[in-house]
């Protein structure tokens, strides 16, 4: 999963890169995913938008 995060560490997308390939698993990554908080990147003291991909793995038992 891919996510774009701005200078402030909001995140201004999401983006599932590849598919588990169920549409239930793919909206519980993504609604999983758009609970969480993320700190922005800095470069020399400056915040700068970036993107952050996260790997999301399922294990069905």
């Amino acid at each position: 999963m891919d996510i774009w995060l701005d200078e402030k560490g909001n995140k201004s997308k999401l983006e599932i890169t590849q598919s588990s390939g169920l549409t239930l698993l793919d909206k519980s990554a993504l609604k999983a995913v758009s609970g969480w908080q993320f700190k922005p990147y800095e470069k020399n003291g400056i915040r700068i938008a970036s993107r952050v991909r996260i790997p999301v793995v399922f294990s069905l038992n």
